[in-house]
């Protein structure tokens, strides 16, 4: 005989919840599996309590949940989390007498996992864990709210990392996401338990992360918030450990990489009353942290906006001027300090504004780094460089090699070398007639593709010099491990040489090692015959700057070669 069909077991199945008719007191005068809940066993009404089913830590809000709806006569819902959090389920209590409730239970941590896998998205960076610009902006609002509320003050700091885009372009995302990734862990570890700690606008049944308290705000570029700042001295202190952080090189894959900080700081309120002007003044700042060298720190101040808008229009006259041909090449000589001959110059850039005249490149060669622009500058910088040199070839002047400029974001580019052959062999001129300066962050990147662009060039017969050696992080080990043939001693170390027994140390130190390695010394910013005989005297084989000329176009350079010598012969050294 069939059994008869029973309607309301067939329905409570079909349900996701477990059903309960519950007293006030919690306990069961009658239930119903619906089947898809397992957190309890079948509720038989037999009189037990749905809280013998919780931890005990949830007793209490389901007790509160259950009263409620007791006093209002409305339904009433509460989140519990169970079995050591792993589970999360809603109990939604819906009042039929003065005496019973109806218990609706579901099991919601699908959901829950959804919703935590959401927020993740929207508020969480996927490559450094770190909240993304949108849970900063929440976080940065609700400062600002407590700042007003109580009369306090608090720190950004806008972090963007020096010459990152350069390791992108060349080595790839995926090295370049290593890299950010462990530049967050370094800075974190850098800050203050109280500064921002983001989770905090994050819901509830999120958990705090101790990274959280710095965010990414996209590329290469970081914000800290540090609360309650009211003196400079504790910016300055954690911009330092910042810095002190990243100068330990990073190791990925066999690759070895140095990044360098410039922080932009503004202090709230007195640099801005609202969200888009804090971050634009941060923003200020950290260019002109950039502008003063990089790897620094500036803080906001009014004079600065006058920066910003003289910096865009300076962008956007340099994209014009490729395109004018606005530009030029300067030579300055290289003497012999031991004949006091011509024996070699450096072609540098030179601006000619139709409005404001010659333009520094200390303030133009900035821009075009962090803009990319810098490749096309640099590739004419060599194309014009190469066909004087051959103007001059086919006159007959006979100098030595001219040098010329590659910077470390030129020199990432993959066909870098191809296009300074290229020059060379399209003017049709010795490549023994080149030689190519590249800056210590070059080599600092310590990669293999570094070294193979390095040793073609080389190759070719085109010389390699260090240009201002001594100022960068790079050890010497550079000097055995790159095929060098120069090093050029900055200007920093020969000014005031000869009062200042420091410096004079430094430059003979570097000439004797450079001896031994059998690389050529060239120092430059010489202004003085006082610091020109001293070098010569320490064994230094050229010199440059004021003393001899200063850097002058292409005709005055010509007619300056050809009436030698410009200085007496150097003193030959005792021994």
């Amino acid at each position: 005989m069939t059994e008869p069909i029973n309607t309301a077991e067939m329905i409570l199945s079909a349900l996701p919840d477990d059903l309960a008719l519950i007293d006030y007191d919690g306990l069961i005068r009658d239930g119903a599996r619906g089947g898809k809940l397992t957190l309890m066993p079948r509720l038989d009404g037999d009189g037990t309590r749905i809280l013998d089913y919780l931890p005990e830590s949830q007793h209490e809000p389901f007790l509160e949940a259950l009263r409620s709806a007791r006093d209002t006569n409305e339904p009433a819902s509460v989140e519990l989390i169970v079995e050591r959090g792993r589970v999360h389920i809603e109990a939604r209590l819906v009042p039929q007498s003065e005496d019973l409730a109806v218990a609706i239970v579901r099991d919601i941590t699908e959901r829950r996992k959804t919703e935590a896998r959401m927020h993740e998205l929207a508020y969480v960076d996927s490559v450094t864990g770190l909240p993304n610009r949108a849970l900063f902006l929440r976080e940065l609002r609700r400062s600002m709210a407590v700042a007003d509320r109580n009369g306090t003050m608090f720190a950004l700091l806008n972090v963007d990392l020096d010459r990152f885009k350069r390791i992108n372009d060349s080595l790839g995302h995926s090295v370049g996401d290593a890299l950010l990734k462990s530049v967050a862990q370094r800075m974190e570890r850098c800050l203050r338990p109280s500064d921002f700690v983001a989770s905090a606008a994050a819901p509830a049944n999120v958990a705090p992360n101790a990274n959280n308290r710095i965010a990414r705000l996209g590329g290469d570029e970081f914000i800290i918030l540090l609360n309650g700042v009211n003196v400079r001295d504790v910016v300055e202190t954690v911009a330092y450990r910042i810095r002190e952080a990243l100068l330990t090189p990073f190791h990925y894959q066999g690759r070895q990489f140095v990044v360098t900080p410039s922080i932009g700081v503004v202090i709230y309120p007195q640099d801005g009353a609202d969200v888009d002007t804090l971050l634009m003044r941060a923003d200020t700042a950290m260019y002109k942290a950039k502008s003063a060298g990089r790897n620094t720190l500036r803080f906001y101040d009014v004079d600065m906006d006058a920066s910003a808008l003289e910096r865009l229009w300076l962008e956007e006259d340099l994209r014009r001027a490729i395109s004018a041909g606005e530009f030029e090449l300067y030579y300055q000589p290289k003497v012999s300090l031991r004949t006091g001959q011509i024996n070699g110059a450096e072609a540098l850039l030179r601006w000619q504004h139709p409005e404001h005249g010659f333009i520094s490149p200390a303030k133009f060669i900035p821009v075009a780094e962090e803009t990319g622009l810098i490749f096309d500058l640099g590739q004419w910088v060599v194309r014009r460089a190469c066909q004087q040199l051959r103007q001059w070839q086919d006159d007959g002047l006979e100098f030595g090699p001219l040098s010329v400029n590659v910077s470390a974001e030129q020199f990432e580019r993959v066909d870098v070398a191809e296009q300074i052959l290229r020059a060379v062999w399209e003017n049709g001129i010795v490549p023994q007639k080149l030689v190519v300066e590249i800056t210590e962050n070059l080599l600092m990147q310590d990669g293999a593709d570094v070294h193979a662009r390095l040793r073609a060039l080389r190759a070719a017969g085109i010389s390699l010099a260090m240009d201002d050696f001594g100022t960068g992080f790079s050890s010497l080990s550079y000097l055995q491990k790159f095929p060098l043939d120069a090093l050029k001693i900055d200007r920093s170390f020969v000014m005031d040489l000869h009062h200042d027994e420091k410096r004079a140390a430094i430059c003979a130190a570097i000439i004797a090692m450079a001896s031994k390695l059998g690389l050529r010394v060239v120092a430059e910013g010489i202004e003085e015959e006082a610091q020109r005989a001293f070098l010569a005297e320490a064994g230094c084989d050229q010199g440059q700057g004021y003393l001899f000329s200063r850097p002058i176009p292409a005709d005055e350079f010509e007619a300056l070669v050809r009436s030698q010598p410009l200085v007496s012969a150097a003193p030959q050294a005792t021994s």
